[in-house]
C-alpha cells in the first residue's frame, strides 16, 4: 500500500511538471470564462491548471484556471522581449542618489530630492531643455545653479549644469563663497534604464584644507558615474560612484528605489567613502560605510 501511495504521488507531480503548452508565452490573448468573464493579456506563465495573463496597460495580473476557460482569441503576434520588459512612464527618473543624469526635464515641473532628511535640492524646470536648481541645509539655501539636457536621438543624451556654493551669514567675508563648480553629462538609455558619465571640476575655498593656502580656491577634476535598472514597476536598482584624482578620494554607492506613485518615491542604499592617501583633507578616513536614505517629490 505504501508503495502504491508513493507511485501515485510520484506519477501526480509528474503529470504536474509535465504537460503539453496550450498557450504561448508573451502572446497576446483575449480568454472567456465559465462565468461569462473577458480578460485580456499577454501570457506570462503556464501551468498545468493555470496561465498567468498581465495587462500591460494597468500592470493588472489574472491568473485563471485552464478548465474554466470556454474560449480564447489571439489579438496579435507576439511582441518583442524589449516590450515585455517595458514599465509605465517613470516619475524619478533623473537622480540615481546624490547624482543625476542628463535626461529631459519635466517642463514646468518643481521636484524636491531630500538626502538624509537633511539635505534638499531644488529642481524647477522652464522648459525640457533649461532649469535652475538650489540646494538647501535643513531647509537654509547654500547653493544655486542652473542645468541644460539636451536629446541627440533616441536614447542618447548631452547635459551639464553650472552651480555656486556660499553661506551669506558668515561674519569673515572670505566664506561668503565657498566654491563653484561645472559639470558634463552623457546619458546612455531610457528612462527605466539607462548609464551615465559626468566630468567636469570644482573650486573649493581653501579653508577647507590644511595645505594648498596660497591660492583662494582649489580647483579639481570631479569624474561620476552612475545606472539604474528598472526590474520591477515600482522597483529599480541604482548606482553611482565620485572620483576627485588630485586627492585619489572616491565615494560609491548602491540603492533600492522605491516608486509608490507619480509624485514620490523613497530610496534605500549605502555609500562607501575611500581616502586613498592622506593630502591634507580634514576628514582623513581610510572606509566610511554610510546608509543612504533619499526621499523624492514632485510638486
Amino acid at each position: 500500500m505504501l508503495l502504491y501511495s508513493v507511485l501515485l504521488f510520484s506519477q501526480v507531480a509528474r503529470d504536474s511538471v509535465y504537460f503539453k503548452p496550450q498557450y504561448r508565452i508573451g502572446q497576446n490573448y483575449s480568454v472567456l470564462t465559465s462565468q461569462g468573464d473577458v480578460y485580456t493579456g499577454y501570457v506570462s506563465e503556464e501551468t498545468a491548471e493555470f496561465i498567468t495573463l498581465k495587462n500591460r496597460a494597468t500592470q493588472e495580473k489574472y491568473e485563471l484556471r485552464k478548465n474554466a476557460i470556454v474560449d480564447r482569441k489571439i489579438l496579435r503576434e507576439a511582441p518583442p522581449m524589449s516590450d515585455l520588459l517595458s514599465f509605465s512612464t517613470n516619475p524619478q527618473p533623473r537622480y540615481y542618489m546624490l547624482s543625476e543624469n542628463a535626461l529631459l526635464f519635466d517642463a514646468h515641473s518643481l521636484h524636491m530630492n531630500s538626502h538624509w532628511l537633511l539635505m534638499e535640492k531644488f529642481d524647477y524646470a522652464f522648459t525640457k531643455n533649461v532649469g535652475i536648481c538650489m540646494s538647501a541645509l535643513a531647509f537654509y539655501p547654500y547653493s544655486l545653479g542652473v542645468k541644460a539636457a539636451f536629446q541627440l536621438q533616441k536614447n542618447d543624451y548631452i547635459g551639464g549644469s553650472i552651480f555656486g556654493v556660499g553661506d551669506i551669514t558668515s561674519k569673515q567675508q572670505s566664506s561668503w563663497f565657498l566654491g563653484y563648480g561645472a559639470l558634463a553629462r552623457y546619458t546612455k538609455g531610457n528612462e527605466n534604464r539607462n548609464i551615465n558619465v559626468s566630468a567636469g571640476f570644482v573650486g573649493i575655498n581653501n579653508s577647507f584644507f590644511l595645505t594648498y593656502k596660497s591660492r583662494p580656491y582649489v580647483n579639481m577634476m570631479v569624474l561620476n558615474a552612475g545606472l539604474t535598472n528598472r526590474f520591477r514597476e515600482s522597483l529599480a536598482f541604482n548606482a553611482e560612484a565620485w572620483y576627485l584624482p588630485a586627492l585619489n578620494i572616491g565615494l560609491g554607492g548602491i540603492a533600492l528605489k522605491f516608486m509608490s506613485d507619480e509624485y514620490s518615491c523613497w530610496t534605500l542604499g549605502c555609500f562607501a567613502f575611500l581616502n586613498g592617501k592622506n593630502d591634507g583633507v580634514k576628514l582623513d578616513m581610510k572606509s566610511l560605510p554610510l546608509p543612504y536614505f533619499g526621499v523624492s517629490r514632485k510638486f
